[in-house]
């Protein structure tokens, strides 16, 4: 779905337009305990710290049409999440308490709310869904299946705009299992890998597709 074609929904009315650059993380200047934001154009990348790896991990891949905010955001293992901008991110932010005005106002909104929300947890549960099959090359397809239904424009085809690290985090697994799986797609016609971003050419074909050798992720 392309910015251009994006409702803004009637509770984003009376927001504020925001605009992160690539790289930047969302939540520089509001908490999103006080804050939601509707996303017209762009990509975000939800992350959490994982105490045992010290590291980020990758939880999710948003785009245009989905809400951001500390609903959208819980992670049921407790950790600590981060928002960044992944390409340039079109937002319409607006703070708790005008939300809970407009929803005083206007029954319309509290409607919409439920919807986008309910959106988003199907999102993540579908998401969630990918990343716990045990065969690798089943979650890969799945995520990218998932990343790219959510950015095709009618097309049957879509960028999902991730390197391959991120990627690889998302779909529970190693670079080099990634990257080997992804040759496998792409000798298939099904991918094209590019630096920083995996174009998927053919979306139906890659979730009816055959599965590949099984791998060890």
């Amino acid at each position: 779905m392309s910015a251009s074609t994006i409702v803004i929904p009637h509770l984003f009315s009376q927001g504020h337009r925001r605009i992160v650059e690539p790289g930047r993380n969302l939540w520089l200047a509001a908490s999103p305990a006080v804050t939601m934001a509707f996303v017209t154009g762009g990509d975000a990348l939800v992350t959490a710290f994982d105490h045992r790896s010290c590291d980020d991990v990758a939880l999710d891949l948003v785009t245009a049409g989905h809400l951001l905010g500390h609903e959208a955001l819980l992670d049921v293992a407790g950790r600590t999440t981060t928002v960044r901008a992944v390409t340039r991110l079109s937002l319409t932010v607006v703070h708790i308490r005008d939300a809970r005005d407009a929803i005083a106002r206007d029954g319309r909104c509290a409607a919409e709310l439920v919807d986008l929300l309910a959106k988003r947890v199907a999102s993540r549960d579908r998401a969630a869904a990918a990343g716990r099959d045990p065969i690798v090359e089943t979650r890969v397809v799945s995520w990218l299946v998932h990343l790219a239904r959510d950015r095709d424009q009618g097309t049957g085809t879509a960028v999902v705009p991730l390197g391959q690290a991120e990627l690889a985090q998302l779909c529970a697994t190693r670079r080099p299992t990634l990257n080997r799986v992804l040759r496998g797609l792409a000798e298939r016609g099904l991918v094209e890998v590019g630096r920083g971003r995996v174009i998927v050419r053919d979306i139906d074909a890659l979730e009816c597709g055959e599965p590949l050798t099984a791998l060890a992720s």
